[in-house]
């Protein structure tokens, strides 16, 4: 699988990945128009996260 400048993780809808308050966090939503934003749910305490 190729790296994707945008996305060097290579993060996709259904990964976990850990957010700015190291929640695991489930991936849902991949928005990479001009830059990636990644949108998920915490499940720590299930709150929206947006990276």
């Amino acid at each position: 699988m190729a790296i994707v400048p945008h996305n060097p993780a290579g993060i996709r809808v259904g990964d976990v990945y850990e957010d700015c308050s190291f929640h695991p966090v489930l991936c849902t939503e991949i928005d990479d128009d001009g830059g990636v934003v990644l949108s998920g749910i915490s499940l720590i305490d299930s709150r929206a996260s947006v990276i």
